[in-house]
């Protein structure tokens, strides 16, 4: 009986460890956000992602960034996208230029007179790469 019962103990504790990872939790909300990107829920994937990038504290990959921002613009958000777009990772290391110029889901946001800017920093990035 003490055997089950420290194994019993030892899954709860492991269970309940797994369920507060940050990171863990981080990497479920972004593919829950990929998920709803694909059923083309805009509007909830952002806020997923946006649930997502705060449990990290807000500091993520260019590429979330990136991603979150094109569900944003998708969703007819263009100041949650432009927030996404104009963060630090984004400015500091993002460099698909060549994709980002062609990139249908962010179409909305070219009329946008924050778009030259960050295609700026972007054709910048790609340059000093």
């Amino acid at each position: 009986m003490k055997k089950i019962t420290n194994l019993i103990l030892l899954i709860l504790t492991t269970s309940v460890s797994f369920g507060q990872n940050p990171s863990n939790e981080y990497y479920k909300l972004v593919t829950k956000a990929d998920s709803l990107y694909e059923a083309k829920d805009y509007l909830n994937s952002g806020l997923v992602y946006s649930r997502a990038f705060e449990i990290k504290g807000w500091k993520i990959r260019a590429n979330d960034r990136y991603n979150a921002a094109c569900s944003w613009a998708l969703a007819k958000v263009p100041d949650s996208s432009f927030y996404q777009l104009e963060s630090k990772e984004i400015k500091r290391s993002y460099t698909n230029y060549d994709h980002t110029i062609i990139d249908e889901d962010l179409a909305s946001l070219h009329n946008d007179k924050r778009w030259a800017a960050f295609l700026k920093e972007v054709k910048r990035n790609k340059l000093k790469k």
